[in-house]
């Protein structure tokens, strides 16, 4: 397993092969559905003509959106705009492939929202849309067992955190477990722990503590569970003690 390229001929090209499918098995249906309101074919059309955006982005920016000195072509606000709408699109595309039976084109259509997450943040976006986002990363940090791709995987997810909306960040709906913030914060706690490297570690468990300091109690008392469990090396297991001792009871009002 590695990660995948972040630049616009990946995403074309791996939509252009898995797309293709999607469409053909609708089309092979009685009947396709003429009520629908977004088909395959519109979502496919609306996608090439994205990415066809974000190629003349990448063009005036440099191979890696990010790296060049020149100033994206639009604004914070146009390039999640942008993002929002590729990220739908790929989502609604995966449903469509899930409910013609092609699972496994559905799992390529959502890992996609990675790589072009990471895209859209490098060119100077924010991610406002995130469940399909967090459910890629989830999936590849399941997947990653080499502490090595482990660390690289941290270091792209930090950028993911980093620049998801403000708004989001706020965390207004604390009673839902599911919610999209709360679950990349803790994959983003498990990611390091799983790289082995302290520095990692630390910064995900501050990241965590201050968004979700209620969490933190849990998170790192199931920690030390695992580093029993799993047999961590000792200086990473040093870490999460730390922290447990610190963190690993509730707080509580005196």
């Amino acid at each position: 397993m590695f990660l995948p390229p972040f630049n616009v001929s990946h995403l074309h090209e791996t939509f252009a092969q898995v797309s293709r499918d999607v469409v053909e098995a609708y089309e092979d249906l009685a009947d396709p559905g003429a009520d629908e309101q977004q088909t395959p074919v519109m979502l496919v059309e609306a996608m090439e003509q994205l990415l066809e955006v974000l190629r003349r982005i990448e063009e005036k920016q440099g191979d890696v959106p990010g790296a060049s000195d020149d100033a994206s072509p639009l604004d914070e606000r146009e390039m999640s705009e942008l993002g929002d709408f590729g990220i739908q699109i790929l989502d609604e595309l995966a449903t469509h492939a899930v409910r013609l039976g092609l699972e496994a084109h559905a799992e390529t259509l959502s890992d996609l929202t990675f790589p072009l997450a990471v895209w859209v943040v490098r060119a100077g976006g924010d991610l406002r849309i995130l469940q399909p986002v967090v459910t890629a990363v989830s999936g590849l940090a399941n997947k990653a067992r080499d502490p090595a791709l482990l660390e690289e995987l941290f270091r792209v997810t930090t950028e993911i955190v980093e620049h998801v909306d403000e708004q989001l960040k706020q965390d207004e709906e604390k009673t839902d477990p599911m919610r999209p913030w709360r679950i990349l914060l803790l994959n983003f706690g498990i990611i390091a722990t799983r790289s082995h490297q302290p520095a990692m570690m630390e910064h995900a468990f501050d990241t965590l503590i201050q968004y979700l300091p209620e969490e933190a109690p849990e998170f790192f008392r199931q920690g030390m569970e695992q580093m029993e469990a799993l047999n961590y090396p000792q200086h990473v297991r040093e870490v999460v003690e730390r922290y447990h001792d610190e963190w690993g009871r509730p707080r509580t009002i005196h």
